[in-house]
């Protein structure tokens, strides 16, 4: 970038010749001061400082090649928004919406509005992130929004627009995840015995034995049941977005793509659901409606359950029977929970749930592993000499007079043999009395030695003084 030094009104101003866009010239005045108290010298030293703060403000203009300067006027919240357009066919409905929904929230941002993308910052990504912190939206939310904006500026670098990754220079987010809400085995015994009879009773039980997300369940097609070979498969789902069913075949992940075997209870259900579909097309006639015949979770007329209305009764189960208050897809958390609780392996539960991969599974149910902990408290006790108390001696324990067993394991054992064999060999058995006197006159000689040793040694500091 060049410039020269002009004055116009007792001015100096600085003269800059920026770079063209569609061999368009343009210029930019900047103001350095009066020529009255600065001189020419100083004008000169201040225009090449102006010089090189341009330039770094348009390095991105200059690592651009000559095919891809129609990107120099691109706004920001425009190129996110191409970004986040580009992934469509690989976006669920549901995320796809939820993305250009944040983009939008990009645009009424007021630093966005007219903001460039080669003049994007880390500040600037920083200066929202901290906008929506003052909001109320936590780390986890604000990592959603940052996981449109980072993928797409990192595209721009890797295109060559940017001339650095600046999403290198913004702060990790300190998510904080809420506590696991979850049935235990008695809680889920009784939230079985209480859906018995209910209209949505199959659905309840497949997120409880198999660990189904809400949109697996209701998507669950009788092309998935093979009776014969015993196995249930997922490969549906049926999602509502913006107040419309959305039924597609492309799940979250490849790894929600699995086939469980099938659970005798289940098949039962599944037998004498596929009869009371008969029996409603045979009751209802004309006004059954077929359009969702391939599918399982119907109602009495043959219409697809809503999801929210599948959260909606069991709401009402836990309400009316005074269980937990927990969401519909804990139901999935539980399952994992009694899993872990019956030994399986945090592998083979990753499998059963279909989660993308196992580190998933790990930071979300590793803290549910409590065989692990036992094991390693059994480990830990038995390295430093101590004793722990398993689950058959704490049962012992509640049921005794004073909730107390004697354990058989002595930490002093090693300690007091060896005591007790030191005294019989070197000191010899007497009397109480004869033992006090015989102590106080070892502690007596052990006194005069002591002030014979340090009259020796002054005299053999004097000898050397």
């Amino acid at each position: 970038m060049t410039g020269r030094i002009t004055i116009k009104d007792d001015k100096y101003y600085a003269i800059l010749n920026l770079p063209s866009i569609d061999k368009k010239y343009k210029t930019k005045w900047v103001q350095i001061g009066d020529v009255k108290e600065i001189t020419k010298a100083k004008a000169n030293k201040e225009l090449q400082r102006i010089i090189q703060e341009y330039n770094i403000k348009y390095a991105n203009f200059y690592s651009i090649t000559p095919d891809k300067k129609q990107y120099m006027n691109i706004l920001f919240t425009d190129w996110i928004q191409d970004y986040v357009n580009s992934r469509e066919n690989s976006l669920s409905v549901n995320v796809f919406w939820n993305y250009c929904r944040r983009v939008e929230e990009l645009r009424k941002y007021p630093l966005f509005k007219d903001k460039k993308l080669i003049d994007i910052k880390a500040q600037d990504l920083i200066s929202y992130y901290n906008y929506k912190r003052s909001q109320g939206c936590k780390d986890s939310t604000i990592k959603k929004v940052a996981n449109i904006i980072h993928p797409a500026l990192r595209n721009a670098y890797q295109l060559d627009i940017l001339s650095k990754d600046i999403t290198q220079q913004v702060p990790n987010f300190r998510e904080s995840k809420p506590p696991i809400r979850y049935f235990d085995k008695q809680e889920m015994e009784k939230f079985l015995q209480c859906i018995k009879g209910h209209k949505n009773e199959l659905a309840f039980k497949l997120a409880c034995y198999y660990g189904f997300r809400r949109s697996e369940i209701i998507g669950l097609k009788w092309d998935a049941i093979d009776f014969n070979r015993k196995t249930i498969t997922i490969k549906h789902k049926v999602t509502i977005c913006r107040r419309k069913i959305w039924c597609e075949d492309k799940l979250k992940t490849e790894s929600s793509f699995r086939t469980l075997p099938l659970i005798p209870e289940i098949e039962k259900d599944l037998i004498l659901k596929k009869e009371q579909i008969k029996l409603n097309k045979q009751y209802y006639g004309s006004k059954y409606d077929n359009t969702y015949k391939d599918y399982i979770i119907v109602d009495e007329l043959g219409k697809i359950m809503y999801p929210d209305n599948l959260t909606h009764q069991f709401h009402l189960v836990c309400r009316k029977y005074n269980l937990k208050n927990i969401r519909f897809h804990d139901l999935r958390h539980s399952c994992a929970s009694l899993l872990l609780s019956t030994g399986i392996h945090m592998k083979q539960i990753q499998e059963w749930l279909g989660h993308a991969d196992f580190s998933t599974t790990a930071n979300i149910y590793s803290h549910l592993d409590f065989s692990s902990k036992i094991e390693s408290a059994q480990n830990i006790a038995n390295a430093l000499n101590g004793v722990y108390a398993d689950k058959n001696e704490r049962e012992l324990a509640e049921n005794s007079e004073n909730n107390f067993v004697k354990s058989e394991h002595d930490p002093y054992k090693n300690k007091r043999e060896i005591t007790e064999d030191f005294t019989s060999k070197v000191v010899p058995t007497m009397p109480k009395e004869e033992a006090k006197e015989s102590t106080f006159d070892a502690d007596f000689e052990e006194y005069q030695a002591f002030l014979r040793w340090r009259e020796k040694m002054k005299n053999k500091l004097d000898e050397e003084m």
